[in-house]
């Protein structure tokens, strides 16, 4: 009987672990097909954790991105040559990461696909529309400034 409750006590800490990590997909000079295009951010989301004033996130409305081989460009900032880094998160995970729900950005999955975007040498990049989470084909979601941004597609990559 201990031997069974150990093995179990064991079997539910590696469950656990495994649900919290991310896992990796891929890194790639392509960006998915999930975010390969043109973008414009539509909307502020609203969720519980925004401290910042949401008329300083308004000024990202209508802002423009772009997502490309051979550039990634939010408004007037960009990144030539960027490598593209895709991952998944369970709930549970973007959760601990955020501490917003995915259910407050629009997504009921129980985990989200998230693009990385980095440099051409692959480091990590801090700037706006570097950090997206895919919603559908149509729609991404990006953070910066303490808020979550909800971007809709105005065209596709040629592949």
């Amino acid at each position: 009987m201990k031997a069974a409750a150990s093995t179990f006590g064991l079997f539910f800490a590696v469950l656990c672990l495994s649900a919290a990590q991310p896992t990796n997909l891929a890194t790639s000079a392509r960006p998915p097909a999930s975010v390969c295009g043109r973008w414009v951010v539509k909307r502020v989301l609203r969720t519980a954790n925004v401290q910042t004033s949401p008329t300083s996130l308004e000024k990202y409305l209508g802002v423009r991105a772009l997502y490309s081989s051979s550039e990634m460009r939010f408004g007037e900032d960009g990144i030539r040559h960027p490598l593209y880094s895709v991952s998944r998160l369970s709930d549970v995970e973007f959760f601990r990461k955020s501490t917003v729900p995915l259910t407050q950005l629009g997504i009921r999955a129980k985990s989200v696909v998230v693009v990385e975007v980095r440099d051409s040498a692959g480091k990590d990049v801090v700037r706006p529309g570097t950090e997206l989470f895919v919603r559908s084909g149509s729609e991404i979601i990006t953070t910066w400034d303490g808020g979550y941004f909800e971007l809709v597609r105005t065209g596709t990559c040629s592949r």
